[in-house]
């Protein structure tokens, strides 16, 4: 089950994206505006689900994956599925994101009565990114902030990309 903002069930058929990908390359389509030219749209912003892990079970619910998804971005949806009584291994939330800025590895759960935890993030159909500078659009060859350097260890990586779910070996046929 998918929650809008509201906390309302949006039914599968009834969510809109903005941003797709096609063959590992990203693509967004924006209202046209007539009295807008080409030069004022930018395409800086994509909607892409994002799975938040090492969250303490007892505190999975849809109002923190509201909190968490907003350090990320512009939240849109929450994913609600119930497992056994809770969310599963993670907390799931369909984001607006600024594509101009580093990707997010992780954010932080602090409360007053415990510990902090952090969270690390991975993000469902990622599209290529930098694994130097955390930017969307290029690789790390084609960086121009990130040294050269043999051997070098970055700070992103393949890690943040989401596995995809596993397909059911059977499929149905019609």
């Amino acid at each position: 089950m998918v929650a809008d903002l509201f906390g309302n069930s949006v039914p599968s058929e009834g969510r809109q994206a903005r941003s797709w990908d096609f063959q590992k390359y990203w693509f967004a389509l924006e209202q046209a505006d007539p009295n807008r030219t080409i030069h004022d749209y930018s395409f800086l912003h994509m909607c892409i689900w994002v799975r938040i892990h090492n969250i303490p079970l007892s505190l999975m619910t849809a109002a923190l994956a509201r909190v968490l998804g907003a350090s990320i971005g512009k939240v849109s949806m929450i994913d609600t599925r119930l497992e056994d009584g809770n969310m599963g291994e993670f907390m799931r939330v369909h984001v607006l994101i600024d594509t101009s800025k580093p990707l997010r590895r992780c954010v932080v759960l602090s409360r007053p009565d415990a510990k902090a935890f952090m969270c690390l993030l991975q993000y469902e159909r990622l599209p290529p990114f930098c694994h130097g500078c955390g930017l969307i659009g290029h690789s790390v060859l084609a960086c121009p902030t990130t040294p050269k350097v043999e051997g070098q260890k970055f700070q992103y990586g393949a890690w943040l990309r989401a596995p995809l779910p596993k397909r059911s070996a059977t499929r149905p046929r019609g």
